[in-house]
This record gives structure tokens, C-alpha cells and sequence, in this order.
């Protein structure tokens, strides 16, 4: 926040500056209605914010959602159709719907956001110069989730926090801010070799920073995720793991490609491995579940990587 001439403080927002939300969805009615809801709790009567909605099924499946809950935007909402499957193909069609908004903010359908979140990120993105925000990611289990499952911390594995302002080499899209130029300076957008097991994130936002856009980290505009009940089990978690350990190994081996990083990438491939099979076997012996849910995260992570060295498309089952 800064103070103005009258003495009165201010965040460097332009009041004027029109702010596009952009949710990309496919066959998550429930989940995108409880999202819409907040956003139009929130800033549906706000004259500056518009919402731009992705289904990601030709069927139009998110359509009756978006017109019970996103009345409160009005003329400012749009709800697009994009035919062809894939987490790149939908990011792309959101970028391809930016109208002429100044900032682009990405949320996931199965969040909601916290309290001043909107306002947090854009004024992040004001105080610290940036071209990208991105803001952290608090998991809800569901209702009788057991406790060990969380005590495990598998999914802050994959969302680590850092300090205000630390700048980023990467981000995600699913709680980020960026600057309508950020899209000019990634010709091609989200690649679409990701459309089957993701990835397509961190590659776009590596481009950017390696064209010169700064990526920072807030602390303060959080959303919830709300996690499914299939993804309480060690298959899911062993999985997923794979998945991100072979779409940031990729990126990096693509774009970042060198005998230190691939040095680098390699050891800590083998590091995760390692220390996941002691972790699976000592859990086993010590009865400690969560100890070993860790270690079979780590073992995925690792083979991950290491997968990305030998096969240069993403991992899919």
C-alpha cells in the first residue's frame, strides 16, 4: 500500500483497470457452482471485474452452472465452449477470450477463494513490479478423511509457500494473476503435448520468465482447494506424483537443458527415490501410515524425472 498526495492510503490499483477471472472446467458441475457462487458474492457487483468461464466438454455440461450462479455479473460474464480436450487446449481457449482486459486471473473449479483474495493478488502484482502473481493453495479434506492422510503432507508437497515477493522460476494457474503482455511473450501459449497429463503450466510460465517476465510469490491471497475423496488413496497420491515429477522434469530438460541441469535433475530423482523406499519401509515397520504415504510420493516424484530422461512426451497411464 502506498499514500497519496490527500494522505489517504492506496493499493496502485487503476480502479479502471478491467480484470478478467478465467475458470477453465470440465464435468465438475458441483464443484464450478460452489466456486461461481463466491466469485459472485465477492465481485459480481463490480463494475471492473469481468468472468470468463472454459467448459471443456462439447457437450456444454457447465452451462445450467453458470446460469444459476454467475447472474450477479451480468453483461460480464462468458461462458465459451472449447471442443478438444486437454489441459492445454482449455488454457488456450481462455487466452484466446481475453477481450481487453489488463490482468488475467486463473483459479481452478474446485476452489474458492479467501477473504480479499482478488484484491490481494492485484495489489501484489502492483507492489512488486510483476508480470506474474502467484498466491498459495490451502487443501480441505472431506469429512472423515483420515488423519494421518493429511498429517502425511503430500499435497503441500506439490504447493510449497515461500516468502512475500520471491521471485519464482515457474508458477501454476490455479491461484495466479498475470499481466495481459505476459501472453504476447509466449507465442504458442500452453503447449499442447500436456493436454493429457498437465505440465502445461509450468512450461508456459518458464517461457515467460525466460523472455523476461517476473514471476513473485503472495502470501496473502489464498483460495481452498476441496479434494475429492478418490485422491485419499495411495494409488492416486503414487500417480499424481509421477505426473508432476515428469512434466517439471520435461520443462526443465526442454527448456532449461544443460550438463548441470541434467546433473542436478538426476541426483534428485535418485535422492527422492531413495530416501521414499527408506520412508515406504519404515513406516511399514513402524506402523506410521502417514511416514509411508510420503514415501511412496517421493518414489513416484523420482521415477517421474527420471522417466522425462529416456521418453520426451509426458507420462500418461
Amino acid at each position: 500500500m502506498t499514500t497519496d498526495a490527500s494522505g489517504m492510503q492506496s493499493s496502485g490499483v487503476d480502479p479502471d483497470m478491467k480484470v478478467l477471472i478465467a475458470v477453465a472446467t470440465a464435468h465438475r458441475p458441483e464443484e464450478l457452482g460452489r466456486l461461481l457462487r463466491a466469485l459472485a458474492d465477492s465481485y459480481g457487483s463490480r463494475e471492473d471485474t469481468h468472468l470468463l468461464v472454459v467448459d471443456n466438454d462439447a457437450g456444454g455440461s457447465s452451462q445450467p452452472a453458470v446460469d444459476e450462479w454467475a447472474q450477479k455479473f451480468g453483461d460480464r460474464v462468458r461462458y465459451v465452449v472449447e471442443p478438444e480436450r486437454g489441459y492445454a487446449s482449455v488454457r488456450n481457449a481462455v487466452l484466446r477470450n481475453v477481450g481487453d482486459a489488463e490482468r488475467i486471473v486463473f483459479i481452478d473449479d474446485d476452489e474458492v477463494p479467501g477473504d480479499g483474495w482478488l484484491d490481494s493478488l492485484l495489489e501484489a502484482c502492483e507492489r512488486h513490479g510483476a508480470d506474474v502473481v502467484a498466491g498459495p493453495v490451502k487443501s480441505i479434506f472431506p469429512s472423515g478423511a483420515p488423519e494421518w492422510f493429511e498429517r502425511s503432507g503430500v499435497f503441500t508437497m506439490e504447493s510449497p509457500e515461500f516468502e512475500e515477493g520471491h521471485e519464482m522460476p515457474w508458477c501454476a494457474t490455479n491461484n495466479t494473476v498475470i499481466r495481459r503482455h505476459v501472453i504476447d511473450a509466449v507465442p504458442g501459449g500452453f503447449d499442447r503435448k500436456f493436454d493429457r497429463m498437465s505440465g502445461e503450466d509450468s512450461d508456459f510460465f518458464l517461457r515467460a520468465r525466460l523472455a523476461g517476465c517476473r514471476i513473485v510469490w503472495t502470501k496473502e491471497a489464498t483460495v481452498c482447494e476441496y479434494l475429492q475423496p478418490e485422491r485419499l488413496r495411495s494409488r492416486w497420491v503414487f500417480r499424481r506424483a509421477i505426473r508432476s515429477g515428469n512434466s517439471r522434469a520435461l520443462v526443465e530438460l526442454d527448456l532449461l537443458r544443460s550438463p548441470s541441469v541434467l546433473a542436478k535433475r538426476g541426483a534428485k530423482a535418485v535422492g527422492l527415490i531413495t530416501v521414499g523406499i527408506a520412508e515406504r519401509l519404515l513406516g511399514a515397520l513402524r506402523g506410521d501410515k502417514a511416514m509411508s504415504l510420503r514415501g511412496i510420493h517421493r518414489v513416484g516424484s523420482g521415477y517421474g524425472m527420471l522417466r522425462a530422461f529416456a521418453v520426451s512426451e509426458p507420462w500418461a497411464p
